[in-house]
Protein backbone atom coordinates (compact mmCIF):
# COMPACT_ATOMS: atom_id res chain seq x y z
CA UNK A 1 0.00 0.00 0.00
CA UNK A 2 1.35 3.42 -0.89
CA UNK A 3 0.21 6.80 0.32
CA UNK A 4 -0.19 10.08 -1.52
CA UNK A 5 1.90 12.96 -0.23
CA UNK A 6 0.37 16.38 -0.51
CA UNK A 7 3.14 18.94 -0.78
CA UNK A 8 2.05 22.41 0.25
CA UNK A 9 3.40 25.48 -1.50
CA UNK A 10 5.22 26.38 1.72
CA UNK A 11 6.92 22.95 1.76
CA UNK A 12 7.97 23.25 -1.88
CA UNK A 13 9.30 26.76 -1.31
CA UNK A 14 11.35 25.68 1.73
CA UNK A 15 12.63 22.54 -0.01
CA UNK A 16 13.82 24.60 -2.98
CA UNK A 17 15.54 27.05 -0.64
CA UNK A 18 17.31 24.23 1.20
CA UNK A 19 18.38 22.49 -2.00
CA UNK A 20 19.71 25.75 -3.40
CA UNK A 21 21.70 26.40 -0.24
CA UNK A 22 22.75 22.77 0.35
CA UNK A 23 22.67 20.86 -2.99
CA UNK A 24 23.86 17.63 -1.33
CA UNK A 25 20.56 17.45 0.59
CA UNK A 26 18.37 17.03 -2.51
CA UNK A 27 18.86 13.27 -2.77
CA UNK A 28 18.26 12.76 0.95
CA UNK A 29 15.00 14.74 0.78
CA UNK A 30 13.77 12.63 -2.14
CA UNK A 31 14.69 9.36 -0.39
CA UNK A 32 12.93 10.47 2.78
CA UNK A 33 9.78 11.49 0.90
CA UNK A 34 9.75 8.17 -0.96
CA UNK A 35 10.14 6.25 2.30
CA UNK A 36 7.33 8.31 3.83
CA UNK A 37 5.11 7.56 0.82
CA UNK A 38 5.73 3.81 1.05
CA UNK A 39 5.73 3.37 4.85
CA UNK A 40 5.00 6.41 7.03
CA UNK A 41 5.88 4.43 10.17
CA UNK A 42 9.29 3.17 9.05
CA UNK A 43 11.75 3.30 12.00
CA UNK A 44 14.21 5.36 9.97
CA UNK A 45 11.69 8.23 9.92
CA UNK A 46 11.55 8.29 13.73
CA UNK A 47 7.84 9.15 13.83
CA UNK A 48 6.11 9.25 17.21
CA UNK A 49 2.73 9.80 18.75
CA UNK A 50 1.76 13.41 19.24
CA UNK A 51 1.70 14.90 22.72
CA UNK A 52 0.20 17.96 24.35
CA UNK A 53 -1.97 20.28 22.28
CA UNK A 54 -1.32 18.35 19.05
CA UNK A 55 -2.50 15.03 20.55
CA UNK A 56 -6.16 15.52 19.59
CA UNK A 57 -5.51 16.72 16.02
Amino acid sequence: MTFTLLRSSAFIREARKNVKKYPQVAEKIEKTLELLRVDPFHPQLRTHKLKGDMKES
